[in-house]
């Protein structure tokens, strides 16, 4: 009598509790797309680290995803021939006499 089941929301979806509408349905970390979705795989090179995200957040420079579906920064990793300087705080070319083979 005027009661109502909760809908589930699109897959790769999350909604927060209380949800009152589809359009609260956000994209999963590590995908990217239009509200209640369909919702896509961020490509290799770039990463999605909250839900709702329309679109995926690149890299910084010299570093690349080893994989599809990346949800945080930390696993944009540094591009053969380049490694981690503490130093500088990013990554950088690897000096003569040194190689990183990723």
């Amino acid at each position: 009598t005027g009661n109502s089941a909760c809908i589930q929301c699109s897959p790769l979806t999350v909604s927060p509790g209380n949800a009152k509408s589809p359009l609260e349905c956000f994209c999963i970390p590590g995908h990217f797309g239009e509200n209640n979705g369909p919702c896509f795989p961020c490509e290799v090179g770039t990463y999605a680290d909250t839900p709702g995200l329309f679109k995926c957040k690149r890299c910084p420079a010299l570093t690349n995803t080893k994989d599809k579906q990346a949800t945080s920064r930390e696993q944009c990793v540094c591009v053969q021939g380049n490694g981690w300087s503490e130093t500088a705080q990013r990554c950088q070319q690897c000096a003569i006499g040194f190689y990183q083979s990723g």
